[in-house]
């Protein structure tokens, strides 16, 4: 079954809702044609297990199979870093290496410990400061204030920013107390560090179109339309339940796997330990879905919460 895509309003694409559409309608294996670049989606955690071996003669460890294609080079994509790069026995080797060694020290790990707990108790600070956390007297009240109200995502989007700038470089951060203050009205301004966050978002979203789509086309198609060939759901590709191995995997697979994993659930799990101890954890609406985004990564928009201090 094939999907031929000749042109979408790029604004408003979303790939998770895509891509679940089209699952819904041939199955858990098809393909995709973006102009004249072809794509398999798999749709189903068991195909999967090839693509995570941990050989480097493994025909699957490459990101972006059309090395040579220019537009991801000009986006800066492919060749550089760890996450895209395809120079697998040379650069990407090499830089994988370093970022082992250096995130996954046992130091390293006390340090961030450390500095995870810092940096929560310098965020639970901010928090009172801007009057968000609601004490035993905001209970009585009717109404809760819109202040009172968290989004999970721009905190943590600025408690990872300072977290990475601890890490790399060895100072504080900023990001967590000039939100804090943009919330509480004293700062009028750009900063440097949501400036930095914002461009990092965009980027993130920008490499879909830059990976599936020409030069050409994206300069001179404002408008694409797709034409679906067929509307006919293939049962022999989908499957059934909701126990599947592999279903979810945080940090990817084979030798493509994060090699921040550890830092990462050090922090998450302290970050999580220190807020239920004190506070109670109240989303706002229970039946409100999960508000996510998925380009080239898949992140949370929106999670309003409220703080409740523990009696």
């Amino acid at each position: 079954t094939s999907y031929r895509m000749v042109a979408i309003n790029l604004r408003p694409l979303g790939m998770d809702e895509l891509l679940q559409s089209l699952n819904s309608q041939y199955g858990d294996i098809l393909e995709l044609w973006f102009g004249s670049n072809r794509a398999v989606v798999l749709c189903h955690p068991k195909y999967m297990v090839k693509i995570h071996q941990t050989s480097t003669k493994s025909k699957y460890i490459k990101r972006f199979q059309n090395i040579n294609n220019p537009d991801g080079k000009e986006y800066g994509i492919v060749d550089s870093g760890v996450f895209n790069n395809n120079d697998i026995h040379g650069s990407w080797k090499f830089n994988r290496m370093v970022f082992s060694n250096a995130l996954m020290r046992p130091k390293l790990d006390r340090d961030a410990l450390q500095w995870t707990i810092e940096l929560v108790e310098e965020m639970e600070s901010y928090w009172k400061r801007a009057g968000i956390i609601i004490d035993d007297n905001d209970m009585n009240k009717a109404l809760i204030e819109d202040k009172e109200i968290i989004n999970l995502p721009d905190w943590m989007r600025r408690f990872t920013y300072d977290m990475i700038y601890r890490i790399a470089i060895g100072t504080k951060g900023d990001a967590l107390n000039s939100y804090t203050n943009k919330l509480c009205g004293l700062n009028t301004y750009e900063t440097e560090s949501n400036s930095i966050i914002k461009s990092t978002q965009t980027y993130a979203e920008g490499i879909m179109y830059f990976r599936l789509f020409s030069k050409f086309v994206r300069n001179y198609f404002p408008y694409i339309r797709g034409i679906i060939r067929s509307n006919k759901n293939i049962g022999e590709r989908s499957e059934d339940g909701d126990d599947i191995k592999n279903s979810f995997v945080m940090f990817g697979g084979g030798l493509r796997m994060c090699p921040g994993r550890k830092l990462a659930m050090i922090e998450l799990k302290c970050l999580v330990t220190m807020i239920y101890r004190k506070y109670d954890v109240e989303l706002v609406d229970m039946n409100v879905p999960l508000k996510t985004k998925s380009t080239f990564l898949t992140s949370c928009e929106e999670l309003l919460f409220r703080l409740k201090l523990r009696k």
